[in-house]
């Protein structure tokens, strides 16, 4: 793999974990915002859409931790992928 593919994942990995540590553990209201907007862009999901039912304000609620815990792993495998990849 390339060099310059290594440091891409290296930093993509870092960048992504910093986000993700600090949306976990809401760092700076980064989680409240989060669940704010993952709300707001359902409701605008739903209208497009035209469904029956209205969004559930709870939704981003639930999911923040369990989206941090992914964007954790994904920036893991993507550091060890750029520095074990040959």
């Amino acid at each position: 793999m390339n060099l310059a593919f290594r440091v891409y994942f290296v930093v993509g990995g870092l960048a992504l974990l910093v986000a993700s540590i600090a949306l976990l553990i809401d760092f700076r209201d980064l989680g409240r915002r989060w669940e704010e907007d993952v709300y707001a862009h359902s409701k605008e999901v739903i209208k497009l859409a035209r469904v029956q039912w209205e969004a559930n304000p709870a939704t981003g609620r639930v999911w923040r931790p369990y989206a941090a815990i992914f964007g954790i792993v994904v920036s893991i495998v993507l550091i060890l992928t750029g520095f074990f990849e040959k």
